[in-house]
């Protein structure tokens, strides 16, 4: 994976770092090798223009791929019967949680998939997100809840 310590990538931020690796990501799970899909994301980068997965991808939405966007929040409704020992999260859980949310769905959607999620703000209760991804949209809800599920979260789809 592609690190700010990497030639060429002078004056890069880690955001910009991570968008270049979620395009190698998506670019490998469609057979590139890793070398090639950094030189492709890398190149696209120079180009200039909107900056997304897609568009360092060189990959349309068209082409069986899908966005879906959506917004990870916390809630306590207290226990319930599915879930009868159920506790309020702290607040320092909750931001913990909202903040390492997004990489832990990545591997309830490795590897057809890319998890790109906005800064997080603690306190904010809240998260946006979106992946990019060849999966239907039922398989990909299907993963989406599971995750949210096992992280004490709720999520709507935008």
């Amino acid at each position: 994976m592609l690190t700010l310590e990497d030639d060429g990538l002078e004056g890069f931020t880690q955001r910009d770092c991570d968008l270049l690796n979620q395009t190698v990501s998506f670019l490998t799970a469609r057979g590139f090798t890793e070398s090639h899909a950094a030189d492709i994301a890398c190149n696209n980068w120079r180009v200039g223009g909107e900056k997304t997965v897609e568009s360092l991808a060189g990959f349309p939405l068209g082409a069986g791929v899908q966005r879906f966007q959506y917004r990870a929040y916390y809630e306590y409704n207290g226990p319930s019967r599915v879930s009868p020992f159920r506790t309020e999260l702290s607040a320092d859980e909750v931001d913990d949680t909202l903040s390492l949310f997004p990489q832990h769905l990545e591997h309830y959607l490795k590897p057809t998939a890319i998890v790109d999620a906005s800064d997080y703000c603690p306190g904010s209760r809240s998260r946006l997100f979106s992946i990019v991804t060849g999966r239907s949209h039922e398989a990909t809800n299907g993963a989406v809840a599971s995750c949210l599920n096992r992280f004490d979260l709720y999520a709507d789809l935008l």
